[in-house]
């Protein structure tokens, strides 16, 4: 009998010989280890960090909802990421948006690098502030917008808002050029977040809630467990915004620390004053608002800096989240 010989057809986007993935000249082992650990610390705040913090702010019968919302904004933006996203936001273009020369990472290979570490690296670490940035804005629409209206949302969203404002601070672009200072993403994420997230709010109105009291939160111990991997989170968000594992980074890790421990003591000192007893949300509040304050910072201000930012981050967020009517635990 015959036998048949069956080839199975490989397909792959390029071929490089054996010995080319063993290069590593000018790169560094060191900085590319370390980018990839504070990379997975990033991906850890958004799932499960985003999930259960929200998850656990919204009704009982939202729960799901929500954190389908945030995985699947997740999974999506990282897609769109390797499609397009990353070329347009770092690869050579205008002062507003990059180009396509990079889009489906051609041209990256695993000898490629980016400074001192491999460039596929630099799209894995940039790939996680993308995915939190959309996932942040699921909190302002959750309970207020349909699950294809919000898929629709991030794909637009992402396209003509994160990635040129990604290129015109980290790319090169116009801000750069201008010497916009964004240490971690205070622009780039989390005041493109929040000015997504209050427009979104306004456009789509209050949400329909039952009765006219503010509801609670449907369960404190979500919100602190997705508080607390936020805050972890954070330190690969600060501290490997720095590039490698020098001063820098190490200053970045100290002023998080720092301006965490000074937003909750803020916070729950104020609501302490104004309500006659400090809560759960209220420290997790102030820990949240510690963290967002001293993140476009965090690399280049010293540790007084980070106590007064931290200070008043807690402050200013317990002002804005101020209801006379609304207990400490409905906010």
């Amino acid at each position: 009998m015959m036998k048949r010989k069956i080839v199975l057809p490989v397909v792959i986007s390029a071929v490089l010989p054996a010995s080319a993935y063993s290069a590593t000249e000018g790169m560094d082992r060191a900085d590319n280890g370390f980018m990839l650990i504070c990379a997975a610390l990033v991906y850890f705040m958004t799932l499960p960090g985003i999930a259960l913090f929200y998850g656990g702010l919204v009704r009982r019968e939202n729960v799901l909802s929500v954190m389908t919302q945030v995985i699947v904004s997740f999974a999506l933006v990282l897609l769109l990421w390797i499609f397009y996203g990353y070329s347009m936001a770092f690869a050579d273009g205008n002062s507003v948006i990059g180009g396509l020369s990079h889009a489906f990472l051609s041209g990256i290979t695993p000898v490629s690098n980016s400074g001192s570490i491999s460039q596929l690296t630099h799209v894995i670490f940039q790939g996680s502030f993308a995915a939190i940035t959309v996932a942040l804005i699921t909190g302002a629409l959750a309970e207020r917008i349909k699950f294809t209206a919000f898929l629709l949302f991030t794909v637009i969203w992402f396209s003509l808002a994160y990635v040129p404002m990604a290129h015109m601070v980290w790319g090169g672009g116009w801000l750069a050029e201008d010497g916009a200072l964004d240490f971690a993403g205070g622009t780039v994420v989390h005041i493109n977040a929040a000015v997504a997230g209050l427009v979104g709010a306004y456009i789509l109105g209050p949400r329909r809630l039952p009765g006219k009291a503010a509801t609670k939160p449907h369960s404190l111990p979500m919100v602190f467990t997705g508080t607390a991997i936020l805050y972890i989170g954070w330190f690969g968000f600060n501290a490997g915004s720095a590039g490698k594992p020098d001063g820098i980074a190490a200053l970045a890790f100290l002023n998080t620390v720092i301006a965490v421990a000074a937003g909750v003591l803020a916070w729950v000192i104020a609501e302490w004053c104004m309500r006659g007893k400090p809560s759960l949300l209220g420290a997790c509040s102030g820990c949240i608002s510690g963290l967002v304050g001293i993140t476009p910072a965090a690399g280049t201000v010293g540790v007084p800096g980070a106590v007064v930012i931290g200070l008043i981050s807690g402050i200013a967020g317990y002002w804005g989240g101020y209801s006379p009517e609304a207990s400490p635990e409905s906010r």
